[in-house]
């Protein structure tokens, strides 16, 4: 098996692909957890960018301002859905706070900005890293918008007495680690394919920031410190009830 016919194959995003299938067997395993399947889809979608990027010829045929539109929706359905399901587990309900709450405007943004300017990806040397590279950019930004919207979350729920009691528990130190497992070891193959292969650490590169950004939306929504706040929140309210009726 010669070295040429070893880089005609995307290796980085086969391996990504192979992390996908891990977290569906997880997800089918783990039924009761709405957090897997987007998570996947998210997996998934990093492997065919991965895929493009490293120029596999079965990819290439598509001509680059036609796949952005599939590109963008493989990757704002999974995105939307894990962001949802993650500020869900504040106890909030309502499709239209979610929404709000999640401040997925910024990531809406940058789809749009994405199919205007797909053109001009069209023209650089590697279009789907150049897209890759954007869509991080746009995750970057949306990561901390997300974790500040969500501490807002806070004083929405205690005022608007609409949390669940029993909202989902703490993202366990499990689920961290094994969502670590499946993102962190393609990483790793990436960086080594990357290195032997290529000689480019660029794709790398990118691939750690989206990682990153992804266990960074997953560290944010993993304490319960807002159902605490709110069934505290309730309780004070109660106590100060009964001391009004005793007034």
């Amino acid at each position: 098996m010669s070295t040429h016919w070893i880089a005609t194959w995307p290796l980085a995003g086969i391996v990504y692909a192979l992390g996908a299938i891990g977290c569906v067997v997880w997800a089918i395993r783990k039924k009761a957890n709405r957090l897997l399947w987007p998570l996947s889809g998210l997996i998934f979608f990093i492997a065919i960018l991965n895929a493009y990027a490293e120029e596999w010829p079965t990819l290439k045929q598509f001509r680059f301002e036609y796949a952005v539109p599939v590109l963008m929706v493989l990757f704002v359905l999974p995105y939307r859905s894990f962001c949802l399901r993650l500020i869900e587990r504040t106890g909030l309900r309502p499709r239209l706070a979610k929404e709000q709450y999640s401040f997925l405007v910024v990531i809406y943004a940058g789809v749009i900005a994405m199919l205007v300017l797909s053109p001009i990806f069209a023209k650089d040397e590697n279009p789907p890293f150049e897209l890759f590279t954007f869509v991080t950019f746009f995750c970057a930004l949306h990561v901390p918008a997300f974790a500040a919207a969500r501490s807002r979350v806070t004083k929405f729920l205690a005022g608007s007495g609409i949390a669940l009691p029993n909202a989902p528990p703490d993202i366990s130190w499990g689920f961290l680690t094994t969502a670590m497992a499946i993102l962190g070891i393609p990483l790793a193959l990436t960086l080594i394919v990357q290195a032997v292969v290529h000689d480019d650490y660029r794709l790398f590169a990118v691939d750690a920031v989206m990682t990153a950004l992804i266990f960074s939306l997953l560290a944010v929504s993993r304490r319960g410190q807002f159902k605490e706040y709110v069934s505290g929140q309730i309780n004070q309210r109660g106590v100060l009830g009964k001391s009004a009726e005793r007034s």
